[in-house]
């Protein structure tokens, strides 16, 4: 099911957003460029995301749509091996994965979500 990933996310243009959450509850959003190793995700970290990781290793990538109305790509994944201090290299593990957008009242809504979206993974 993984391929349904790996050819959605084939087709955004932008890089994806790395979402983490501080240990004080923030949190903190940044660009990143992700690539697949087998079925991980393996991605570049900066100082501030892997402290993040370090408390909670729990992340969603974010890759938003080029064309207004069209579907954003949410995957949920969580560290998949132990965080190395002396690289910045992240291996993850998808735990779900979604096209996502708003509802239109003459569109598609999914009663799990209230909006338009697919389930891709998970």
């Amino acid at each position: 099911m993984l391929d349904h990933l790996r050819e959605a996310m084939g087709r955004y243009a932008a890089p994806p957003h790395l979402l983490t959450t501080g240990a004080d509850g923030r949190p903190h959003a940044t660009a990143t460029t992700v690539v697949w190793d087998g079925d991980t995700l393996v991605l570049e970290a900066g100082r501030r995301s892997l402290a993040n990781l370090a408390h909670s290793p729990r992340v969603a990538l974010l890759w938003s749509p080029s064309v207004p109305g069209e579907y954003s790509l949410v995957i949920d994944a969580e560290l998949a091996a132990p965080l190395d201090a002396d690289r910045a290299t992240v291996s993850l593990a998808v735990t779900r994965g979604v096209l996502h957008r708003p509802a239109t009242p003459a569109g598609p809504r999914n009663p799990a979500c209230g909006s338009d979206c697919v389930p891709l993974y998970g």
